[in-house]
């Protein structure tokens, strides 16, 4: 069945316009750079998410905050390593995955930079399929739109049909402990009607815990917690 959106025509072509700028801002990337976001250095690599979107700064600072010292922690989607690096930070046991080998080699590069070799592990994966054990949390900045990717770069914005966001959901609650919690950023640029109806499906609780606003276009960007019923 075609997913349908929940956005008028005009609203559709406005999100598709933005995923081309951002996509196109990322292209002109074609050598590794250092980024700084939350006031720590970032190495970048062509081919991936450059992570400067209020997202990964919002993911991040709920990280800071959520985390705690000796919990088991899954990036799940990592690109180039910042939750997961983040989540290090703060004492966690982290387990960094990513479907794309670019992000893998990226966040082991900034693994290295930050903490060395063995302060977390990155795998090259699709969701679940070479993860063991359960997490205390499971950190994810999911794509937020809903259209084809064409390649790896649009993959880290767009999930067609939401299919990939879909089996996250149908297989995440096996891999997290009996108190364990899903922290996720989203925006009003995706379609949270439907990705809210999704997650109550699953039966998770959602808590909003913190928000900002894109001044240029609007959108809301947002952090939920997510408990198992």
């Amino acid at each position: 069945m075609l997913f349908k959106p929940s956005f008028s025509d005009k609203e559709i072509v406005k999100i598709k316009k933005f995923h081309e700028l951002v996509v196109n801002r990322r292209k002109k990337i074609k050598k590794k750079k250092t980024i700084k976001i939350l006031g720590r250095n970032w190495i970048i690599l062509p081919g991936i998410s450059d992570s400067a979107g209020l997202d990964s700064q919002l993911l991040g600072k709920a990280v800071l905050k959520r985390i705690k010292k000796g919990q088991d922690v899954l990036d799940m989607g990592c690109g180039c390593g910042i939750q997961g690096i983040l989540a290090a930070e703060k004492g966690a046991e982290v387990t960094l995955v990513d479907f794309n080998p670019k992000a893998i080699k990226c966040s082991l590069m900034n693994i290295r930079l930050h903490y060395g070799e063995s302060s977390a592990k990155a795998i090259h994966g699709s969701l679940f399929e070479k993860i063991n054990g359960k997490f205390d949390y499971v950190i994810i900045n999911p794509p937020f739109r809903w259209f084809k990717p064409k390649n790896y770069l649009e993959a880290a914005g767009t999930d067609f049909n939401y299919a990939v966001l879909t089996e996250f959901f149908s297989q995440v609650r096996n891999f997290l402990r009996p108190k364990g919690r899903i922290l996720m950023v989203f925006s009003t640029n995706g379609d949270w009607n439907f990705v809210k109806e999704l997650i109550k499906k699953k039966k998770f609780g959602i808590k909003m815990l913190s928000s900002t606003r894109n001044k240029e276009y609007g959108w809301k960007y947002f952090v939920i917690e997510l408990s198992k019923n």
